[in-house]
C-alpha cells in the first residue's frame, strides 16, 4: 500500500483547524474550502476542483494556490503573493492586493495582508484598506494570526507580547499576554510572565470581553484548546478540562490526541499506533490501527497497514461496516473525501465511491502559515530611541561617562584579558523584532598593569588609567539598510552631532574588499565614528583628549588609507588607498585603535 497515508495526519490537522475556527459563535463567519488545488498531469501546471471533481480552472497557475475558504485565496508569483477571488470562468485578482510579502484567510469580510515595508494591514473583499495595525504605546506590532476568530484578531508586538485587536481596528484586549491563542466558541488561552526570566507561565482561558474564565495554573507552554476542552498534562497524563474546570483524565498509554466527535476522542499511543477511548477514560478501540480517522457521518476511517491497500470503515465500537479498495482516503474537512489508487487522486462521495471521472497526479491541502509577519521598520523611531538612551547632552555616555577611570568602572575586578568587556544593558526594547540595545566598554592593553607568572599572564587594573573608547551596538531588524543608517546619523544630528566625512571603508585580507559605509561626526571634543548598513549597528565614541589624532585617523579610515587584516590589526595598503562606492556590510571595529 501507498506510504502517502502518512500525510493524512497533515490534511488531518487542517482539518481540525477548520472545525475549531469554523464552530464559532454566531455572527461569525465560518470556514468554507470552496476550492482544492490539484494538477492534471504529471509535473503540469495546477488547476483548482470543487467538491464535486470538477475542474474549475484549469492549468491555471505555475506555483501552488492554497485552498480557496469563503471564496479567496492566495497563490506565489514573481515579485510576492496575490490575493484571487472565485467566481467567474477565470480566478480574479483582488485589486491592490498584489506582491504581498504575506497574506491570511478571509473570514467575516476581512483579510490581514503584509505589503513589502509596511505595517500588516487589514484589507476587505473589495482589496480596500480598513486598517493597519498601529503600534500599541508605541510598540510595532510585528506578527498576527491569518484570520479573524470570534470577530477578533491575535496580534503580537515587536516586544513579543499578545493582545486582541477587533474588526474596527481597536485593541479590545491590551497586548499584555507572553502567550496566546485565536478564540474559539468565545474562549481563548492566554499566559503571562510574573517577569522577563521567568520560565513558567500563568495560564488562563478569557472570553471575547478579556475577562478571566478558568485558570489553568502555571506552565512553560500554555495548554492549548481541543474541541472546546483544554489539554493538558497532569502528573505526566494527558487530561481535557471543560470550561467547567472538570478534569477528565485519559489512561496513561494515550501520548497524543487527534480527533473528537461528541465524547470519543482518536489518540495515538508512544508506539505512533491509533485507537480510540471515550471522554470517560474508557478505551473504545484499542490503538492497533496505523492511522485512524473520523468520517463525516460520525464513523471511522481506519488502515492497519501501510500495504493491505484496503481501508476500512467502522462503527463508533470498532465494527467493521465496510471495506474499500483504495490506498488511502483523505478526509478534507469543509470539502469532501479524495481517494487514493497508486499515484492517481480522485474525489469520492460518502459512500466512498467516485463522483467524476476525472484524475489527479497530486493535491494540496495548503492553507497559510498560521501566523502573519511584518518586515516594517520605524527606523526614525529605533534610532531616536537607541541614541537618547546612550547619549546625554552630546558630550558623555548615560551611567558611564567619558574619563572615568577603569578602577571605577569595573569595580577592582581583574580581566581575564586586555579586551574584558562589561555591559550596560538598556532596557529598551521597543521596536521591531524586538531591537534590543547595550553598550560595551572595552579597554585596551595600556589601561591595565600585568605581570608574567608561571606560564601566564596576570592582568591587574591600573587605577590612573582612563576609559578609551566604547562601543554601542544596536541590533537591529532586517531591512535596516541605508536608510536606518541615515536615521541614526539623524538622530545624532539632534543631540549636537555635526557631520564631519562619509563614505566606505576598506578592509578584509585581500585589501580591497569593501566593507562598509562609514559617517564620521564630532560634538566638542567627542568624536563618533557610526558603523551600520546590516542588521547591526556600531557607535564608536572617544574623545581627542584621549586620542588627539582620533578625528585625522578616522578621516583615514573612511577613505580606505589603513585597513585591517581578519586578525584585526591595522595596516597600510597603497593598494587600500581609494575611494570605493557602493555599499556592503562591515564589522571593522578592531581597525580603529584607542591610544593613549
Amino acid at each position: 500500500m501507498n506510504r502517502l497515508f502518512n500525510y493524512v495526519g497533515i490534511i488531518c490537522c487542517t482539518a481540525t483547524l477548520l472545525c475549531l475556527t469554523s464552530c464559532s459563535t454566531p455572527g461569525s463567519e465560518e470556514e468554507t474550502i470552496d476550492l482544492l488545488p490539484v494538477q492534471t498531469s504529471q509535473e503540469g501546471r495546477w488547476s483548482m476542483i470543487d467538491n464535486k471533481g470538477n475542474i474549475v480552472y484549469d492549468s491555471e497557475f505555475d506555483e501552488t494556490p492554497t485552498m480557496a475558504i469563503n471564496g479567496y485565496f492566495s497563490v506565489k508569483e514573481n515579485n510576492g503573493y496575490t490575493l484571487y477571488k472565485i467566481g467567474g470562468k477565470t480566478p480574479e485578482a483582488v485589486k491592490g492586493c498584489e506582491n504581498l510579502n504575506a497574506v491570511g484567510i478571509m473570514t467575516d469580510g476581512l483579510v490581514p495582508v503584509v505589503r513589502p515595508e509596511k505595517r500588516i494591514e487589514i484589507v476587505n473583499k473589495s482589496g480596500e484598506t480598513e486598517f493597519e495595525l498601529s503600534p500599541v504605546d508605541n510598540v510595532e506590532i510585528f506578527e498576527c494570526k491569518e484570520s479573524f476568530s470570534d470577530g477578533l484578531l491575535c496580534v503580537m508586538t515587536a516586544e513579543g507580547k499578545y493582545g486582541f485587536v477587533n474588526k474596527k481596528g481597536k485593541y479590545v484586549i491590551p497586548c499584555i499576554y507572553d502567550a496566546a491563542s485565536s478564540f474559539k466558541n468565545g474562549y481563548a488561552i492566554v499566559g503571562k510572565k510574573e517577569n522577563d526570566s521567568d520560565l513558567m507561565m500563568s495560564c488562563y482561558v478569557i472570553d471575547t470581553s478579556g475577562d478571566q474564565v478558568l485558570e489553568l495554573g502555571r506552565h512553560s507552554i500554555c495548554p492549548d484548546m481541543f474541541y472546546g476542552y483544554i489539554n493538558t498534562t497532569d502528573e505526566d497524563q494527558n487530561i481535557l478540562i471543560d470550561m467547567d474546570g472538570d478534569k477528565h483524565k485519559l489512561p496513561s498509554k494515550v501520548s497524543s490526541l487527534r480527533e473528537m466527535k461528541g465524547d470519543l476522542i482518536i489518540y495515538s499511543d508512544d508506539n505512533g499506533n491509533y485507537g480510540m477511548v471515550n471522554l470517560d477514560g474508557e478505551t473504545i478501540i484499542r490503538a492497533k490501527y496505523c492511522d485512524l480517522h473520523f468520517a463525516f457521518n460520525g464513523d471511522l476511517i481506519a488502515q492497519k497497514t501501510y500495504n493491505s491497500h484496503e481501508i476500512q470503515i467502522l462503527d463508533t465500537k470498532g465494527e467493521e461496516k465496510q471495506t474499500v479498495d483504495l490506498d488511502n482516503i483523505y478526509v478534507i474537512d469543509g470539502f469532501g473525501y479524495l481517494g487514493v489508487e497508486g499515484n492517481v487522486y480522485t474525489v469520492i462521495n460518502e459512500e466512498f465511491k467516485e463522483t467524476s471521472k476525472e484524475e489527479f497526479y497530486n493535491r494540496s491541502a495548503g492553507r497559510y502559515s498560521g501566523t502573519i509577519q511584518s518586515d516594517y521598520v520605524n527606523r526614525e523611531h529605533i534610532a531616536d530611541t537607541f541614541v537618547n538612551s546612550i547619549l546625554n547632552d552630546g558630550t558623555g555616555i548615560k551611567d558611564a561617562k567619558f574619563g572615568e577611570t577603569a578602577e571605577s568602572l569595573m569595580s577592582g575586578e581583574s580581566p581575564k584579558d586586555y579586551t574584558y568587556k562589561t555591559e550596560i544593558k538598556f532596557k529598551t526594547k521597543d521596536v521591531n523584532m524586538a531591537c534590543s540595545m547595550e553598550g560595551k566598554f572595552f579597554l585596551t592593553e595600556r589601561m591595565a598593569e600585568y605581570e608574567y607568572n608561571y606560564g601566564s599572564y596576570e592582568y591587574k587594573w591600573n587605577p590612573n588609567s582612563k576609559l578609551g573608547k566604547i562601543l554601542l551596538t544596536m541590533e537591529c531588524p532586517k531591512g535596516w539598510k541605508m536608510e536606518g543608517h541615515t536615521a541614526v546619523v539623524n538622530a545624532m544630528k539632534k543631540k549636537g552631532f555635526s557631520l564631519v566625512k562619509e563614505g566606505m571603508i576598506v578592509t578584509g585580507y585581500a585589501f580591497k574588499h569593501t566593507y562598509g559605509f562609514c559617517t564620521l561626526m564630532k560634538n566638542g571634543n567627542v568624536i563618533a565614528v557610526l558603523m551600520g548598513l546590516d542588521e547591526s549597528s556600531k557607535i564608536l565614541l572617544v574623545t581627542s583628549s584621549i586620542f588627539p589624532q582620533a578625528e585625522e585617523f578616522a578621516k583615514e579610515i573612511i577613505f580606505g588609507k589603513y585597513v585591517a587584516d581578519q586578525d584585526g590589526n591595522v595596516n597600510q595598503s597603497e593598494a587600500a588607498a581609494m575611494e570605493v562606492e557602493g555599499i556592503k556590510n562591515f564589522d571593522t571595529l578592531q581597525a580603529l585603535p584607542v591610544q593613549e
